[in-house]
């Protein structure tokens, strides 16, 4: 009976010492020395190792860090040729490693190996292994490479030394186990908090920062005397010279810090204040360093150290630390990076950017300092909850200050104009959120690090972060807010919070359940979306047309112009909300603007007007944002040319700007000075965007146009397209595949000449065709391919094609380019030479009227030079056609940036028919080269053939490739706005 009862005890204690809180602890010694000659660091470690977990440990992980930096093949690597740098990969020169790695624990030496081959992490595997309560030492030496600065937070710039992720640092070990975490640029970290007692040795003209409080006096003493002279650069001068061959060494000490940074450059500047905190009116020493060239841009900086230090004090609890430090980092690549207790500054234009950067950046000595959270796993509990600070100090701060605002009458003019006032802080972050969501690539805000696209990783983690707790304290006020968020940051003050923790603390202060905020808001990609259906009297109508459930506000106002805001708990579907007794004239969903929805053009009711819920007309020059209040139609003034309608004057009405929206519409009607004529194009598209499933959107739409396409002859064009994009493999996923199915109808004006008497006549040849294109494309930075398929069917022909384009990055700027063409007819009722439908060789016909010509029925002179890289693609003119079956293939290699030579062939099979009605067919073989100027390959581009001929005429003599080049320029926006955002989202 009682070993039944210990049994059941164990049973019931075990499961909840398993979920019972611990932190393991680590202290470190570091004495290392800087070789700025061979931007080198020799250093020795020793850190004690205390186990307070209830787990007997057999391995101890360290992260390497800087052997991230040993080229592409290391996640650091793999993830910045995602984002298509390629620094890594082209320069070993800008590399770093860590070596001369010899772990001994507690005396004796221990062996290491790569963890899941990762260079930049190791496990030791523990001689004997370590108990709970119990403590180890481990010591080694170790020397960092340095990599170039350029590349991500560590390295140097010349004689300027950014030292951060440099030492061997144990993983975190919590209740989930070990977190081992490769270095990565987007995707911060997870360290165990500790000791630091840092010495570093280094040139004496050399002014350091770091992490902690500077222990060596001498130190104390020469930056003091630096900052006495901030103001005189050339007394700062001779300051330093007597000291530039003599070395120093300098230590710094700090309890409760997960990390240690540290900085070097002999041409800052110091600026030392300080700030009283707000509760125990503890004074805090801030300290700036200024490159001289910035003194006049950073002249306020202390002023915005100390303002961050004490609002986030106020709202969040007190600031732990003696010392706040921010540094001017110029052109680092880890500019913009918080460590404890000191943050490196990237290089901003203004004023008011570098108060918005030293704001956010010193912020995180709450959200990532003495809150340590795990950010590659939980990014937004540190940029996210930072960002609603960030928020809520501009608001607070500056509460009639809007974004682009510079103190300057002509940018209020400019706003004014483009209707652009009354943009706060809140609506940067709002817009930014909206562009992705609108987009359909919106990303919940629990998700990794490394799994947002580039894009999202600010735009989510970030901005939606931040709007979502700007709402929580609209919704709590601020007295609530700030009293549950204290509780919380007095509780895990020093601790590694997890978003459970975070929710647990937040109920628990308010007594209310945040189920719709944590798992609603944070944890899905949904979209919040209430509708004001109708107002009678004083029952609303209020439609919940999503699957979320989020509490919100609704402002009323009556007939006696009395405005009442009234919080409505979540609803579902339709619902009756039944006020007070008002007459009612106007009723708004969310009139601050808080509540973070997709769409706000539904939330308005107003009893004015024939259709109540549609905003006011605004009419708006060119464009502007997107404003919830108004229903806004753009117009601008539209100027084109080409060769028949010379200049084309005229105007343009649209609906579209950014962010986009699902419905658009263009109508640019323009007057032909050569033709004297009307002219003009025009489309609309309805748009679904998808947050999930196979799908990132279907779009269909409707295009026209009318313009000419020779002297005195016209075409009109009209499209019915549905376009269907894929949604990528993964967010950060290089590969797409597209559908296109269109109907293109063309109506092109034909001369008749009818002999004799001369005279010319106009008739019509009317066609439509059917066209389904499937695009698979990867724009993997080092080596994209691109793969069209195309089918067209018509009444008197169908022809199919593929088209295939490789190329390798064999340089920074330069690429190797590979193109495959083939081209066949399954059915063809038009067996002439020249057809209008037939494949070109040496470009296209554009029977479709794809493509924006200068020139384009032109048979000679300049114009005629131009031409697209479709079909065939051969870059001589060969003045020919096919009808049966093309296959080309060029080849393009780059000698210079912009300069390339290329090779190219190509096979033709033709069908003629006989004079006896004989079908008889002719192949032959086609082949040329030359040199080009790719200047935006596929956009501008020239090419000079030197040597072209085929299988029957043999080479052709005479070619003068000055006299016979040919031009790319390809101005179809469409085109252009997708390669601009490859590698983005």
């Amino acid at each position: 009976m009682n070993r039944l009862l210990v049994i059941l005890i164990l049973l019931c204690v075990i499961p909840s010492r398993a979920q019972e809180y611990f932190q393991q602890k680590v202290d470190y010694i570091i004495d290392v020395r800087l070789d700025e000659e061979h931007h080198t660091l020799h250093a020795n470690i020793s850190f004690d190792y205390t186990n307070n977990s209830p787990d007997t440990l057999h391995e101890l992980i360290i992260h390497l860090w800087p052997n991230a930096y040993q080229g592409d093949h290391t996640a650091l690597g793999k993830q910045l040729l995602e984002e298509r740098k390629t620094d890594l990969h082209f320069h070993p020169e800008k590399r770093g490693s860590i070596d001369s790695i010899a772990f001994e624990i507690d005396g004796y030496p221990h062996d290491f190996s790569n963890f899941d081959d990762n260079l930049d992490i190791v496990v030791i595997h523990l001689k004997k292994p370590l108990a709970p309560g119990s403590t180890l030492k481990c010591s080694t030496p170790f020397r960092v490479a340095l990599p170039s600065g350029t590349i991500s937070r560590l390295g140097y710039i010349e004689n300027k030394y950014y030292i951060t992720q440099w030492y061997p640092k144990p993983a975190v070990y919590d209740r989930e186990g070990w977190h081992p975490m490769p270095y990565l640029g987007q995707g911060e970290f997870y360290s165990e908090y500790g000791s630091f007692d840092v010495t570093i040795d280094i040139p004496k003209d050399y002014v350091l920062a770091a992490t902690g409080s500077i222990k060596t006096e001498s130190e104390k003493y020469w930056l003091h005397e630096r900052a006495r002279l901030y103001m005189d650069t050339s007394l700062l001068s001779n300051f330093d010279e007597p000291w530039s061959k003599q070395r120093k060494k300098v230590r710094f000490t700090q309890d409760n810090v997960h990390d240690f940074a540290w900085f070097a450059d002999p041409t800052w500047m110091v600026k030392i204040d300080s700030v009283q905190l707000p509760y125990s009116a503890r004074w805090v020493q801030t300290w700036s360093y200024i490159t001289p060239e910035n003194t006049r841009l950073w002249s306020d900086a202390s002023d915005y150290i100390n303002d961050a230090v004490y609002y986030y004090s106020l709202w969040n609890g007190e600031y732990p630390y003696s010392t706040v430090t921010a540094i001017d980092g110029q052109r680092a690549a880890g500019a913009g990076m918080e460590y404890p207790m000191i943050t490196l500054i990237s290089d901003p234009v203004t004023k008011s950017s570098l108060e918005t950067e030293i704001v956010h950046e010193v912020g995180h000595n709450w959200f990532y300092g003495t809150l340590g959270s795990n950010e590659r796993d939980h990014p937004w509990m540190d940029e996210g909850l930072n960002t609603a600070n960030e928020i809520r100090y501009f608001l607070t701060k500056y509460p009639d200050k809007e974004i682009l605002d510079l103190d300057s009458k002509i940018l209020d003019r400019i706003k004014a104009f483009f209707d652009l006032k009354g943009y706060d802080k809140k609506d940067a972050s709002y817009l930014s959120y909206l562009f992705s969501a609108r987009l359909g690539i919106d990303q919940a805000i629990e998700t990794r690090s490394e799994d947002f696209n580039q894009l999202n990783y600010g735009v989510i983690a970030y901005n939606k972060t931040g709007l979502v707790f700007e709402y929580l304290r609209h919704y709590w006020g601020d007295s609530l807010y700030d009293v549950a968020f204290q509780n919380y940051y007095n509780e895990w003050e020093f601790k590694h919070p997890q978003p459970e923790d975070l929710k647990t603390s937040l109920e628990t202060t308010s007594g209310e359940s945040l189920d719709w905020l944590f798992h609603d808001l944070i944890s899905t990609d949904e979209q919040v979306d209430y509708k004001l259906k109708n107002v009678r009297k004083g029952n609303v109508t209020i439609a919940n047309r999503t699957n979320l459930n989020v509490p919100f506000s609704l402002t009323a106002t009556s007939k006696d112009l009395s405005i009442r805001t009234y919080w409505i708990p979540p609803v579902k579907g339709d619902t009756l909300i039944i006020l007070d007794s008002l007459d009612i004239i106007e009723a708004r969903i969310d009139a601050p603007e808080t509540l973070l929805e997709e769409f706000r053009h539904n939330n308005t009711w107003r009893s004015k007007g024939i259709l109540p819920t549609v905003e006011p007309l605004k009419l708006q020059f060119y464009g502007s944002l997107d404003r919830a209040e108004k229903t806004q139609i753009y117009w601008t003034p539209a100027v084109t040319w080409n060769n028949y309608d010379k200049l084309l004057l005229g105007i343009s009405f649209y609906n579209g700007t950014l962010p986009v929206k699902p419905f658009q519409w263009r109508l640019a009607p323009s007057y032909s000075f050569g033709e004297n004529k009307i002219t003009g194009a025009g489309y609309t598209t309805l748009t679904k965007y998808f947050d999930s499933g196979i799908f990132q959107f279907i779009r269909l739409g409707v295009y026209g146009r009318h313009f000419s396409y020779d002297t005195n002859l016209t075409y009109t064009r009209l499209t019915t397209a549905l376009n269907i994009q894929f949604r990528r493999p993964h967010p950060r996923s290089t590969f797409t595949h597209s559908v296109r199915l269109r109907n293109v109808s063309v109506w092109r004006e034909l001369p008749t000449i009818t002999e004799p008497p001369v005279s010319v006549e106009l008739s019509n040849s009317n066609y439509s065709i059917l066209d389904l294109r499937y695009r698979l494309e990867d724009q993997h930075v080092l080596h994209p391919w691109q793969i069209v398929f195309d089918t067209q069917f018509a009444t008197g022909f169908v022809k199919s094609s593929i088209d295939a384009n490789f190329q390798w990055q064999v340089r920074p700027s330069s690429r190797l380019q590979w193109r495959n063409y083939i081209g066949w007819f399954w059915r063809n009722n038009y067996p002439s030479s020249g057809s209008y439908y037939n494949f070109g060789l040496s470009g296209t016909p554009d029977y479709l009227f794809d493509y924006y010509f200068l020139g384009r029925s032109e048979g000679k002179g300049f114009l005629s030079r131009q031409f697209f890289v479709a079909d065939g693609g051969l870059k001589y003119d060969t003045k020919r056609s096919v009808n049966r079956m093309v296959a080309s293939s060029t080849v393009q290699y780059p000698i210079w940036r912009f300069f390339q030579v290329y090779a190219e062939g190509a096979f033709t099979s033709d069908t003629f028919e006989g004079s006896n009605s004989q079908q008889s067919f002719e192949q032959v073989m086609h082949y040329g080269a030359g040199f080009s100027l790719r200047f935006v390959p596929e956009f501008v581009e020239l090419y000079f053939p030197v040597v072209y001929g085929n299988t029957t005429d043999g080479f052709t003599n005479g070619i003068n490739p000055f006299v016979e080049f040919r031009f790319v320029l390809d101005l179809r926006i469409d085109e252009i706005y997708r390669r601009a955002t490859q590698g983005v989202y």
